[in-house]
């Protein structure tokens, strides 16, 4: 069964650019993911929107092994999701590989200075990445410079 059409506040300022896919095409994008996941792979899988869905520490960890193996992912919403530290421990690594990505917003997750120093090796990987937002994480001076 396809899942239904997302509702606005999946598409976190995309407009109506962000379309569900047919059921097989759930299955290449998001494989082994819990079905509650599934549905935020939309545009072919070229996106995550995943924002305000209290994903946390453990969902990320669910997460991240399989978008590090989705190269073509381009926009990555996990937004306002309780993601502390070690979700950014686990989402790290699999960002790394994701050359192609062009927007990565990871703002009101709280994962501090800590979080981003994990989170900066990947980010010089990001050639393409021309929307970072990672506002309200309380990162500080040490995150920055990081």
């Amino acid at each position: 069964q396809v899942p239904p059409n997302l509702p606005p506040s999946h598409t976190d300022g995309l407009g109506d650019t962000a379309q569900n896919t047919n059921g097989q095409a759930y299955e290449q994008v998001a494989p082994n993911l819990p079905s509650s996941y599934v549905h935020a792979f939309v545009d072919d899988g070229t996106k995550l929107l995943l924002a305000n869905e209290k994903v946390g520490d453990e969902g990320i960890k669910v997460l991240a092994p399989s978008l590090g193996q989705r190269a073509s992912l381009k926009v990555i919403i996990l937004s306002n999701n309780n993601i502390g530290i070690d979700g950014i421990k686990a989402l790290a690594p699999s960002l790394a590989r994701l050359t192609s990505l062009t927007r990565l917003w990871l703002g009101y997750n709280n994962f501090g200075d800590d979080g981003a120093k994990w989170l900066a090796p990947s980010l010089g990987n990001l050639a393409s990445l021309t929307s970072l937002q990672l506002s309200n994480n309380n990162i500080g001076f040490n995150g920055i410079k990081a």
